[in-house]
């Protein structure tokens, strides 16, 4: 109280200063008088005027700081929503002019979720409006704010920079509305967080409004539990701003209902057009140009065309599939773009010069959207975003990966290097997390962390994490985000008891220091149930989960991600001792989900996969066949055929086939994703992916008839893994246990007997693996004994 008294007395005696001097002045009091009471103020309080003065310039640095983040209606204020009259200024598509050489937009077609849109943001106040790019998104949202807000001051950030000045103003204005075009470019590291959201809803006054859009494919992202460019931290806090919304979806193709309003206002010719391609294209779609434009890009890839330009705006949209939503500079395009141009053809396609590439690309087509939309002054480039959805999903080149970790935010950095790791470029993703982590992004620790393990070991590993956590503040969320990476390394390195110790003890200091619903706290406590697993006590383990699924269930709710993945944990542990059980449970569990967050959510995509090997630990290949053909082909739909997501469902499907006696069919499946990886990696490197691959493959070539190949590609894996991978690591126990049953196959059941009873007593975490290795061996000793062998042996399977 005493400084807020002395900061009001400042400004008093500066106030008293002024008015002095003012009344001087009018009285025309000798300036001698005036000037020494001014002087005697000015002393008498410690030069206050000039703490006065540095806040009116401060004051004033934060109207230019708004006026510059915030889009600014008529004298600089913010502006009413019914003086809104340009809707390309708040991301609706720009239409071609009318026949008679206006520009302006087609008359506004209501479609049929105008209602519910209207209600919730009435009702709800905060609506999400989600569809692919052009589904008309924007011109739906802006037509609804103007009839049902039309009296309120529309805050609209210019720039994701400006999310943190748009909260705060906001909560000031009462009555007023948030527009946020594409949400995503506002989420993330100074981004906008739920806290935020609540802070706006619950601001005292009239009532705030938040109104978003967000192409589908960038909302899949924020949900996916393994997106490769979202970092987990940053999916996590959009989540939380995700959920808070009320959720309406808009169909890109129009229903015969919109289409017969539409038909009112084909006067409009550039509506009749658009009405007339409506079985292939949606209404909005045509209007914005998105098909002719897609279709100007495919033609400009001939030679003497425009090729160049059509690289550069293949680099863009691989920008924005990378995760990087904003412009990017010119001089990262044209380091970028070689690379595609390289791809088709190089010089041989005769390209044209860089100038006339982006002035190609920039030019309106009928003075509609262009390819590439200019940003920061036409200093930066953004993909037009229906191309994104438009192009196949094939692998970012690395070299364009390193051009934009030139000038990649933190998380941004995180983002690209777990694409870069989904596309096996592991230098690429070590160097983009080691970036994210210089500059304090504690998301990037732990896919580095896992990643230099299998780059330069264990130990490298442990002292990266060690370091980290020495530069983060202690009892911070990102200490103990460091210390549960450190316990679970603990446990890695043969220590399973000490990881758990140490993870229970973290998740009572976490859950006092962050709360029992911090993210950071829910993992420590998820990792604690694994530990007590992998110390052997399974139904400790269960337990343990069960009645954490049922905390997380209350607290966060049935369908929250948290939830779901203690409740699968649970279901996979029970397998270890009771199959059917553990895939009873499973199946039951991703029916739920299903029935809770639909079918395509990534969520219950990443759920089918697991359900799908609980099914396969119980026998029942052909369900698990099912599962895992869904799964590829919905990974090659969201990711691409040659994503590692996509190439690891195949490999699922490749065991399924395997199981039921189609054994070439298995081998087949094998060595195409075995040739893909191959293609991917850098030169040199043999990474993990390969490793379990090859594993597949060499045992499903013995089954299919060549135990001795099957021997020779083992003892070749064992070879290549020898140095990176530890003795007690389960991926090498897996690779030598499999190899000494194929050597038993192969005619020295003996020799089989020997290995594997030498590989037992190595300590394994992996109970499953643990439990394979003792039944392979008892199934080798019955042979040995010429006792009646009724079951195969667990290891001869992938």
């Amino acid at each position: 109280m005493r400084n807020a008294s002395r900061q009001a007395g400042g400004w008093v005696l500066v106030i008293l200063a002024v008015s002095l001097a003012g009344l001087a002045a009018v009285l025309k009091v000798p300036v001698g008088v005036t000037g020494a009471v001014v002087a005697a103020v000015a002393v008498a309080n410690g030069v206050l005027a000039a703490v006065g003065t540095k806040r009116i310039e401060q004051r004033a640095d934060g109207v230019r700081t708004r006026r510059e983040l915030l889009r600014a209606g008529r004298r600089g204020r913010l502006p009413l929503v019914r003086h809104l009259d340009d809707p390309v200024t708040f991301g609706v598509h720009p239409a071609a002019p009318a026949s008679d050489g206006k520009r302006s937009p087609p008359a506004y077609v209501r479609r049929d979720v105008d209602e519910r849109v209207e209600h919730a943001l009435t009702c709800d106040r905060y609506v999400l409006l989600v569809g692919e790019s052009t589904a008309g998104k924007s011109r739906l949202a802006l037509e609804v704010v103007r009839r049902v807000l039309p009296r309120c001051r529309l805050v609209q950030p210019t720039s994701p920079a400006g999310a943190r000045v748009a909260v705060d103003t906001v909560v000031a204005a009462s009555g007023s509305v948030l527009w946020l075009d594409d949400l995503e470019r506002f989420l993330g590291q100074g981004g906008l967080t739920g806290q935020d959201v609540q802070r706006m809803l619950e601001a005292p006054g009239r009532p705030r409004h938040i109104v978003a859009t967000m192409r589908s494919e960038e909302y899949r992202k924020f949900f996916s539990a393994a997106s490769d460019v979202v970092a987990a931290d940053t999916a996590r806090q959009g989540r939380d701003v995700l959920r808070l919304a009320t959720r309406v979806d808009v169909n890109r193709l129009w229903s015969q209902e919109e289409l017969a309003r539409a038909r009112d206002h084909v006067a409009d010719a550039r509506m009749a057009t658009a009405v007339a391609q409506a079985g292939r294209f949606g209404v909005a779609e045509f209007l914005a140009a998105g098909p002719q434009l897609l279709s100007q890009w495919h033609d400009a890839w001939a030679p003497g065309a425009n090729p160049r330009g059509a690289a550069l705006v293949l680099a863009a949209v691989d920008a924005r599939r990378a995760g990087v939503h904003r412009g990017v500079p010119a001089a990262v395009l044209v380091a970028m773009h070689e690379a595609y141009l390289d791809r088709r053809g190089g010089l041989l396609l005769r390209p044209e010069s860089l100038d006339n590439a982006f002035a190609w690309a920039g030019a309106p087509l009928h003075a509609t959207s262009s390819l590439l939309l200019p940003e920061a002054g036409g200093e930066c480039h953004l993909a037009f975003d229906y191309l994104i959805d438009a192009v196949p999903k094939d692998p970012i080149p690395g070299a364009a990966l390193r051009a934009l970790l030139c000038v990649a935010s933190p998380q941004e950095a995180v983002a690209l290097g777990e694409a870069a790791q989904s596309w096996q470029k592991q230098a690429i993703a070590r160097q983009a997390y080691h970036m994210a982590l210089d500059a304090g992004e504690i998301s990037a620790l732990a896919p580095a962390v896992y990643l230099l393990e299998e780059l330069e070991g264990k130990a490298a590993a442990a002292e990266l994490s060690r370091t980290v956590m020495r530069r983060v503040a202690r009892g911070s969320a990102d200490w103990f985000e460091a210390r549960r990476i450190i316990a679970w390394q603990r446990g890695e390195n043969g220590d399973a008891a000490g990881a758990c110790a140490a993870l229970d003890r973290l998740a009572g200091q976490a859950r006092h220091a962050l709360g029992a619903g911090h993210k950071t706290t829910v993992r420590i406590m998820t990792d604690t149930v694994w530990w007590i697993f992998y110390r052997g006590d399974a139904a400790a383990a269960v337990s343990r989960g069960t009645a954490l699924a049922e905390e997380f269930s209350l607290a966060l709710g049935e369908d929250d991600e948290r939830t779901i993945r203690v409740q699968e944990a649970v279901a996979t542990m029970t397998a270890d001792h009771d199959p059917p059980a553990g895939a009873e449970a499973a199946t039951a569990l991703l029916d739920r989900v299903f029935a809770l967050r639909g079918t395509t959510d990534p969520v219950s995509l990443q759920l089918r996969q697991q359900c799908a090997w609980l099914l396969k630990k119980a026998g029942r290949h052909g369900e698990a066949l099912t599962l895992w053909s869904q799964s590829v082909e919905a990974f090659a739909a969201m990711d691409g055929p040659l994503h590692i997501r996509t190439l690891s469902a195949r490999c699922g499907r490749a065991d399924a086939l395997g199981h039921l006696g189609r054994h070439a069919d298995a081998v087949r499946e094998y060595q195409e994703v075995m040739d893909h990886l191959a293609g991917l990696a850098d030169p040199g490197l043999f990474t993990m992916d390969q490793v379990v691959t090859a594993r597949g493959l060499a045992s499903w070539t013995g089954c299919a008839g060549d135990p001795e190949a099957a021997v020779a590609m083992l003892e070749e894996l064992a070879g290549k893994t020898a140095s990176s991978l530890g003795e007690s690591d389960v991926y090498r126990l897996g690779i030598l246990a499999r190899l000494a049953h194929w050597i038993g196959e192969a005619g020295a059941p003996e020799e089989a007997v020997r290995r594997l009873a030498s590989i037992a007593e190595t300590p394994c975490l992996d109970p499953f693996l643990a439990r394979r290795i003792r039944d392979g061996r008892a199934y080798w000793r019955d042979r040995v004994a010429g006792l009646d062998v009724s079951s195969e042996s667990p290891l001869r399977w992938p």
